[in-house]
């Protein structure tokens, strides 16, 4: 997500590869969680800047944050169910080519550590760490 002014504002998708040098702001993503490793090997793999610093004080800030930036952005579903006031003007901009995937289990159970999953052409997701 990203405001209206932002380098990619009207595009209709972006790789990964585009993020590099970008500051993705992302409070809350807590160092030593899987899902904080996953945004550590994304940033490795592709270049931007993962940013966690600040307190998470919910969605309405972040949207605040991102909406008051021209160059700062963060990561969101297209199904994250937000509604956020017109003066904002920011932008849900697909990222694609390969397009990040947070490998959660489908079953619930978990027997495949989400760290091993491989990546495909369309698809990027960490390799596992050995």
């Amino acid at each position: 997500m990203r405001r209206a002014d932002h380098e990619f504002a009207d595009a209709p998708w972006i790789t990964p590869a585009q993020l590099a040098g970008q500051r993705i702001w992302m409070p809350g993503n807590t160092p030593g969680t899987e899902w904080s490793a996953y945004y550590d090997d994304f940033a490795a793999a592709f270049g931007p800047t993962i940013d966690a610093i600040g307190p998470n004080f919910g969605i309405e800030a972040l949207l605040d944050t991102i909406a008051d930036s021209p160059t700062l952005a963060t990561f969101l579903s297209e199904r994250t169910p937000l509604v956020w006031p017109a003066d904002h003007d920011l932008r849900l901009v697909p990222v694609r080519d390969p397009t990040p995937v947070y490998p959660t289990p489908c079953s619930g159970a978990r027997t495949i550590p989400i760290r091993a999953w491989q990546h495909s052409e369309t698809t990027w997701w960490p390799r596992a760490h050995g």
